[in-house]
């Protein structure tokens, strides 16, 4: 393929049991754009080496996706846009196994980015995300982990994540100083049971 971007309606209303795939795409995609899958089904989406740079608001909302697994890992992302994973499901209704954006260079993640996503495992570990902001994760549904792994993370602001998320994995960021935002976590998400990170660095 030789596809610059994905565009606003692109995939719109697209019904597909099996696997679309833009693999290896000849020049990277700069962007995928508001809606583009918007009330299409497919089974699943393969982005592997297509070098996406930004997920802009709305990317992926609308989409019905089969598959358990939503890989967007190793692309070079490096925005996430508002809604972008907003209103994105599966056909059975129930929550994917894993959303993977691991290994990216995500710098942006906005407000809403994930908002209301529902999964066992949301991975964005080994970006650099340097700030999470309020409402990036807005009332996401993460039974297992929501893993910020080697990010470097230097701070969190309040109401960053709210929802439900089983375990927090912050492990590798060790320039969180901001001791406030472990309380906010913990007072946002009430149901967490696990953190995990270095202690964090104190000055007196």
């Amino acid at each position: 393929n030789n596809l610059p971007r994905v565009v606003t309606g692109a995939f719109r209303g697209l019904e597909l049991s099996g696997e679309l795939s833009v693999r290896d795409n000849t020049q990277p995609i700069s962007s995928i754009e508001a809606h583009a899958f918007e009330g299409s089904v497919v089974g699943s989406l393969d982005f592997e080496g297509s070098a996406i740079r930004r997920l802009e608001a709305h990317a992926l909302s609308g989409l019905v996706h089969t598959a358990t697994t939503v890989d967007l890992s190793e692309n070079g992302i490096v925005f996430v846009g508002t809604g972008a994973f907003s209103n994105l499901s599966r056909s059975s209704g129930e929550a994917f196994s894993t959303v993977d954006l691991s290994d990216n260079a995500i710098a942006s993640v906005e407000d809403g980015a994930f908002a209301g996503l529902r999964a066992a495992y949301l991975n964005l570990s080994g970006n650099n995300l340097k700030c999470i902001v309020t409402g990036a994760f807005r009332d996401v549904q993460i039974r297992d982990t929501l893993d910020l792994g080697s990010s470097r993370i230097e701070a969190m602001e309040r109401s960053a994540i709210t929802g439900r998320v089983h375990t927090l994995d912050m492990l590798g960021n060790p320039n969180v100083r901001n001791l406030s935002a472990l309380a906010w976590i913990l007072e946002d998400l009430a149901n967490l049971q696990a953190v995990v990170m270095e202690a964090p660095q104190v000055r007196l």
